[in-house]
This record gives C-alpha cells, structure tokens and sequence, in this order.
C-alpha cells in the first residue's frame, strides 16, 4: 500500500494504514469505507482533517480497525473541549 502524503500525520489514516497491513480490505479508502460503513467521501474529508468525525464514526473505525486508540483520543478530546467551555462560561 502507497503512504499518503496529505493525510500522513492523520490518527485515521493511520490506523487505516496500520489496519491494512493486515487485512487488504483497508488499503484503499473505497474499500475500506464498504466494511467501516462510512462513505468514501467522507471517510477521505475525516482522514484529511477537513471535518471532525461524529461519535459512531469514530466507534465504527476503532472496531474495524482494530485501533481502541481512536477512541480514547476522541474522548479526551471532545473533554478537554468541554472542560474549556465549562470554565470560560463561569466568567
């Protein structure tokens, strides 16, 4: 499988990449969007960075993947994110 060069730093494609080391069903983001239900559109705007995932997306690829670290990363982001709201609406 060819490495992406936009999409290279990005936690999604990486596990992709990751994932297709071991199951060629994940080496082309086509492919890969009929198992993880995502579809191909989508999935290269998540992989790019262009939008943020939606929860069930994130799940769908962490399962199919293999990669329980989408999840975590996910979580402690959306907190954080929530953490900050929280403390600048107390002003």
């Amino acid at each position: 499988m060819k490495k992406a060069t936009k999409a290279s730093d990005n936690r999604y494609y990486q596990a992709r990449f990751s994932a297709a080391q071991k199951n060629t069903e994940f080496e082309s983001r086509e492919a890969a969007s009929d198992v993880v239900g995502i579809d191909r559109t989508r999935l290269a705007r998540i992989e790019l960075g262009n939008v943020t995932p939606y929860a069930d997306e994130v799940v769908s690829m962490s399962k199919c993947y293999n990669a329980p670290e989408l999840c975590y990363n996910y979580c402690s982001k959306r907190m954080s994110d929530w953490k900050a709201y929280n403390e600048g609406s107390r002003d």
